[in-house]
């Protein structure tokens, strides 16, 4: 190889470690922090299915729902867990909770609602609507009161009826304060094509690049005077 050729492939990963150099820095691989958004913010928790609510067999309450009379759950601490004993399944500062419900054999047509305990007046939205007889599930995620608790509704087309209700409690919401070093997926993505893009810039063949790479000459090397 010709000592122009050495030359030229020293400047061209040169500019390829220059690159990458300045795409990563000192610290690994990062982002503008000027795009990053930090402070508390909300994650969700999953965990393993706990019922906290069972009024058949008075488990977080005791007896059937009545229409029109609603009744709040305590959902964070320590709470009674089925078949027996108390639980911390939601820590205390979470937000909201993510539960499947489920309305069993209710008296009348109706709907049950799921929100905060600091919610005020009449619900406006219903999470389960059930007829008489029947078995109702659904899923929601509900906010939870300051104190950690809910707020459930039953609402049938009779001022007597009437229904027992099932909560499972499935996961849960909590702040957790992020800083710099976290990034989103779409974040991370933007990054490493940019990064792509300057080493792409760096070993691009320029249009005088035959002259700088093909070119052959004699190379004299230090202290042999030819060769075999």
């Amino acid at each position: 190889m010709s000592t122009r050729q050495l030359s030229g492939l020293r400047t061209r990963w040169s500019a390829i470690g220059a690159a990458v150099a300045v795409s990563l820095g000192a610290g690994g691989f990062g982002l503008a922090s000027a795009a990053i958004d930090s402070g508390d913010k909300p994650v969700t928790v999953t965990v393993d299915a706990k019922r906290i609510l069972d009024t058949r067999t008075n488990i977080g309450l005791s007896g059937r729902f009545a229409d029109a009379t609603p009744r709040e759950l305590q959902v964070t601490g320590d709470v009674p867990v089925a078949p027996s004993g108390t639980e911390t399944v939601v820590p205390n500062g979470a937000t909201a909770v993510l539960v499947n419900v489920t309305v069993v054999f209710p008296s009348d047509p109706g709907f049950l609602a799921l929100r905060s305990a600091d919610a005020t007046g009449e619900p406006s939205t219903s999470t389960v609507n059930f007829f008489p007889g029947t078995v109702e599930p659904n899923a929601a995620t509900v906010d939870l009161s300051s104190d950690g608790k809910i707020e459930i509704w039953l609402e049938t087309s009779s001022d007597s009826g009437n229904a027992h209700v099932l909560v499972d409690v499935v996961g849960y919401t909590i702040d957790h304060t992020h800083d710099d070093r976290y990034y989103t997926e779409a974040e991370i993505d933007a990054g490493t094509a940019l990064l792509q893009d300057s080493i792409n810039s760096a070993v691009a063949p320029k249009a005088n690049s035959a002259d700088v790479y093909t070119k052959t000459g004699d190379c004299q090397i230090r202290g042999v005077t030819g060769l075999a």
